[in-house]
């Protein structure tokens, strides 16, 4: 099977069935831990993966790093290493002082949850401590495109932590006895990767306080901190507006129907995995066009299109699914409506936003992700005291739109587009848009199902034109990679 190809089954293949086994646990740790509960155990969530992209962009930037270049990686690994350990023992001294702010003024929780907020965010700081070794070991995985070994640490990892969520709901029922069991199998993911990986040359893990390696990569990677931090602060944002406007019930309303409609993330977690190594490598062999115009204009107009039918399907079949699952709530299911659309829209720019960030121009990548956030807060901020708990849904939708539009210029300006391709890419997202909003209003009650129907027809329409203008592309990509692309340097 041609390397991109098997590369995409085995991601996906691993994401699929982890993001089904999520999709499961959700409703199960709602039932045990009630709405309250469920808010304040995706505060811990939303910390640790904000944590994880606070690393000063180290991972990112390694991984970049590693697929491009040809030299030995070891000396880079270590540096890698000795920056995270500081990096990790920075957050852990400033997390006393960080449990206050968080609990006291980005999630004000009632007074009788402050001490397990504080615990939840000193164990999310923990959690990225002793994920280290993991990160690394990954890193260096997906850098040499082994996408097999990948998949399968994934999906035994993700198996494992979504089994022990649910064990521990059922053992203890609180968020902080929950956070404490994922950092224990956090501990345990070390050996696992160890496992599937391989192990990394022992001169990778003996720290090196060498101070020059650290200002070239740390002045390589403040850019791209700057906008992961951004791009995973944007959540956080959300879910800190609607716990300041409805309470800890309200965000666990908000984050159960969100964490559902973010499954559709594995999507373009999948093909972000895939493509950044790749287009790593072309960038690294000396041009900066990751693609042709004709390819990311045709390839943008695919991902858009292609995103807007998966959140129309989805719009479709929650009010069937969600209470056999359990979630009977009607304000759960349309705001599930509206967050499945922005968040596949905003899945949509993923991609993108790899192609641009494989090129090296981080500032591009730093501009999505402030319009999208400022379009996130504007928006709520005009829309809560006339919608309510469904402002959010539609703060997602409008702010996920702006990004969108932000980051495919970026890439069809970078890949020498026309005016005709921008024009192309700015209808494509305003008609697919438009056509889910169409199906949603009909679960909404807005409209009836004749629009829901005309929309659904005129999505379909827009696939099969655009996969007809796409096809051609993807068949060259699947031809020119039949060939595993060089790995990165050996070790030494």
């Amino acid at each position: 099977m041609p390397s991109i190809s098997r590369s995409l089954v085995l991601v996906y293949g691993a994401n699929g069935a982890n993001g089904l086994l999520s999709a499961l646990t959700i409703p199960t740790a709602v039932g045990l831990l009630g709405f309250s509960g469920y808010g304040l155990f995706s505060i811990y969530t939303f910390l640790s993966a904000c944590i994880l992209m606070g690393d000063l962009g180290i991972g990112k930037n390694l991984l970049r790093h590693l697929a491009s270049s040809r030299e030995s990686p070891v000396e880079t690994l270590r540096a890698a290493f000795t920056l995270y350990l500081v990096v990790a023992a920075t957050w852990l001294a400033l997390s006393p002082f960080v449990a206050e702010v968080v609990s006291h003024y980005i999630f004000a929780v009632p007074s009788e949850h402050v001490i397990q907020l504080k615990w939840l965010t000193f164990l999310a700081f923990v959690e990225f401590a002793v994920g280290i070794p993991v990160s690394l070991l990954q890193t260096s995985a997906v850098a040499a495109q082994r996408f097999d070994a990948y998949a399968r640490f994934s999906l035994v990892a993700g198996v494992a932590k979504n089994f022990a969520i649910i064990c521990a709901a059922y053992a203890f029922g609180t968020p902080v006895a929950i956070a404490a069991v994922l950092v224990a199998k956090r501990m345990a993911d070390v050996f696992l990767a160890a496992h599937f990986f391989g192990p990394l040359p022992v001169t990778v893990w003996k720290p090196r306080l060498d101070l020059n390696a650290f200002r070239t990569m740390l002045g390589q990677s403040t850019q791209l901190s700057i906008a992961t931090v951004l791009n995973a602060a944007i959540g956080g944002i959300a879910s800190a507006l609607v716990n300041a406007s409805f309470g800890l019930s309200g965000l666990g309303v908000y984050r159960s129907a969100a964490d559902l409609a973010a499954k559709v993330a594995f999507l373009s977690n999948g093909l972000s995995l895939v493509a950044f190594p790749n287009a790593s490598v072309r960038s690294g062999a000396g041009s900066r066009t990751v693609m042709t115009d004709s390819a990311a204009s045709d390839l943008i107009s695919f991902s858009t299109v292609a995103y807007a039918c998966v959140a129309a399907i989805s719009v479709l079949l929650a009010p069937v699914l969600f209470p056999l699952a359990g979630l009977q709530s009607p304000t759960v299911i349309g705001l599930f409506c509206l967050l499945i659309i922005g968040l596949s829209i905003n899945a949509h720019s993923v991609l993108s936003n790899e192609f641009v960030q494989a090129s090296g121009r981080y500032r591009l990548s730093i501009c999505f992700n402030v319009v999208t956030v400022v379009g996130l807060v504007l928006s709520f901020q005009a829309f809560k005291a006339s919608l309510g708990a469904f402002a959010i849904g539609w703060a997602w939708v409008l702010a996920a739109v702006a990004g969108a539009g932000v980051i495919d210029a970026c890439l069809l300006s970078l890949c020498k587009a026309g005016f005709a391709q921008h024009g192309k890419s700015v209808l494509v997202k305003l008609l697919s848009t438009v056509a889910c909003l169409g199906v949603a209003a009909s679960q909404l009650g807005i409209a009836g199902r004749p629009v829901a129907f005309s929309c659904a027809a005129l999505l379909m329409g827009m696939l099969l034109l655009c996969s007809w203008r796409f096809l051609p592309h993807m068949l060259r990509i699947v031809r020119t990679d039949s060939r595993p692309v060089e790995a990165a340097g050996t070790y030494a």
